[in-house]
């Protein structure tokens, strides 16, 4: 009586971890955020939006009231940036697949 033997099963192919996000989301925060500190520095906290030209002074302008905010606006703003460069890279991405779905 003859065996016959089965041949080994081939291994798995590896399963997709599921959705992985934008792989520089980091990067996107961090430049962000390093864009409304200066935001924050230069373009709110310029003299010229101050009585007497003192940033310690009272604001002339809105401004002059959100740069008197403190650093809480720099890290709002941070929250904005983010959204609005996820948000067009999003749409940059569907928009390339969308046209790439096209061609087929």
């Amino acid at each position: 009586m003859a065996t016959t033997t089965k041949p080994a099963a081939a291994p798995a192919a590896k399963k997709s971890s599921g959705f992985t996000g934008i792989r520089a989301a980091f990067w996107v925060i961090v430049v962000c955020f390093i864009l409304a500190i200066c935001i924050f520095n230069f373009v709110l906290g310029n003299p010229a939006n101050f009585q007497g030209e003192d940033p310690e002074g009272h604001p002339l302008n809105l401004m002059g009231t959100i740069y008197k905010g403190g650093m809480v606006v720099p890290i709002i703003h941070t929250l904005l940036l983010t959204v609005i460069a996820l948000s067009i890279e999003r749409t940059f991405y569907r928009a390339l697949a969308g046209s790439a779905h096209r061609f087929r």
